[in-house]
């Protein structure tokens, strides 16, 4: 039976979205972070590849800073998602799609807009790809 069930979760994670990776006849639990949500989301929500590109480096800049590391990671990916439509000149909330309520990403967006500045490449802004005037105060 054992062998059985270890046949299965190898093969569950070579799967693209495992959490549970097998290695040398042992099993790893990953947890999720953040970052790994973010994609999902965007695709979820019909965003182009570079809006998922750019909220990819915002999380990850987010997790360097530590601006929201009491928030889960779903909440985190939902906000950042927000910011970064907001910040790239697009309108959307992304509750529908993530799971976290409204209230929750725009409690975690004040945190986020505090550090707007930080969070973007400094490219962005020269390029004028970055709306800072037009996005919502939090």
């Amino acid at each position: 039976m054992f062998n059985i069930i270890a046949k299965f979760l190898q093969e569950k994670s070579t799967q693209s979205d495992a959490s549970l990776v097998f290695q040398n006849d042992s099993f790893a639990v990953r947890q999720m972070n953040a970052e790994d949500l973010v994609g999902r989301f965007c695709s979820h929500l019909g965003l182009s590849p570079q809006m998922s590109s750019a909220a990819e480096f915002i999380a990850g800049r987010t997790r360097e800073a530590g601006i929201l590391a009491s928030r889960s990671p779903t909440t985190i990916a939902a906000a950042v998602v927000y910011i970064t439509a907001q910040i790239l000149g697009r309108s959307l909330l992304p509750s529908r799609k993530t799971g976290v309520s409204d209230g929750t990403i725009k409690t975690s967006y004040k945190l986020l807009y505090a550090k707007k500045e930080d969070l973007v490449d400094p490219y962005w802004i020269e390029s004028g790809s970055v709306y800072f005037d037009k996005i919502p105060k939090a």
